[in-house]
């Protein structure tokens, strides 16, 4: 079952599909707001259309019921976002993605937050947890700030943007940033634990992934794919060692097939760096 929050029948929308405190749709502005706070569940998908935008308070806690229609044993609920959403929670009162209900270790109990063709898309002091693909974008602008990815099949994946991802933390996710045909700055994030931190596919022109922290990724910290032939600027990153040999084996590129672009990381970070990610 699909629900769309369009005009007066938002509110019935938000009612059904969200049985939690805190669903209202206010105003007639250029875009219409839907504003959640408090608990929220999302059940089946539940879609904000070209012409609103959602608001998410500082608090608010946004849980997934577990629902699997095709069988596949991975969530189906997921939020779309067609016209913009702002989820800006603050370091007390950050905003929370996850499962009504635990499941399996690395079963995914929820889809997405898929962002399509919107106007915007901020996410600023927000925790998600336990997805198929925490937030996948395409062709948004989108802005992630301060924010957790943890325990997700993939935590950020997008195309097109811009994308700004500042100040964040991505611990233990099969892939912490997945793009293609993109040019983001991945500037100041710790990236701890995962399969594959920056997983970097064709025709991104322009990557900036600088002044972050790499530490104890499984297979790689940054991995070019899918015929990426552009260069990578990596520069003033903490390998979790300084020693270039170990740095090379955590990166995949044109050392390891000849039709990739290079990962340009000189000059590392000699240590850790200092960064307060969530």
């Amino acid at each position: 079952m699909t629900w769309r929050l369009r005009g007066v029948a938002g509110v019935a929308a938000c009612a059904l599909a969200a049985a939690g405190a805190g669903c209202a749709h206010i105003g007639h502005r250029p875009l219409r707001e839907v504003v959640w706070q408090g608990d929220v569940t999302v059940r089946g998908t539940l879609v904000v259309a070209a012409g609103e935008r959602l608001v998410i308070r500082p608090g608010t806690r946004v849980v997934f019921a577990f629902r699997d229609e095709d069988g596949d044993g991975v969530g189906d609920a997921r939020l779309v976002i067609r016209g913009a959403i702002d989820a800006s929670g603050s370091e007390t009162a950050p905003i929370e993605f996850a499962p009504e209900t635990a499941g399996a270790p690395g079963a995914p109990r929820w889809a997405e937050v898929l962002v399509e063709d919107a106007v915007s898309a901020r996410f600023a002091h927000c925790r998600f947890v336990g997805a198929q693909q925490a937030v996948h974008a395409h062709r948004t602008p989108l802005v992630v700030a301060s924010c957790r990815f943890e325990r997700n099949g993939i935590g950020l994946r997008f195309t097109g943007g811009p994308v700004a991802i500042r100040g964040s933390r991505f611990a233990a996710n099969a892939t912490a940033v997945r793009y293609w045909e993109s040019s983001p700055e991945i500037v100041g994030n710790v990236f701890e634990g995962n399969a594959t931190a920056v997983f970097v596919r064709e025709g991104s022109q322009r990557s900036v992934v600088t002044g972050n922290n790499f530490m104890s990724s499984a297979d790689y910290h940054v991995k070019l794919g899918e015929l990426q032939s552009a260069d990578v600027d990596a520069r003033g990153n903490w390998w979790g060692t300084d020693q270039r040999e170990q740095i090379e084996r955590l990166i995949y590129d044109r050392l390891d097939a000849d039709y990739l672009g290079r990962v340009r990381y000189d000059p590392p970070a000699s240590g850790p760096l200092g960064l307060a990610a969530p």
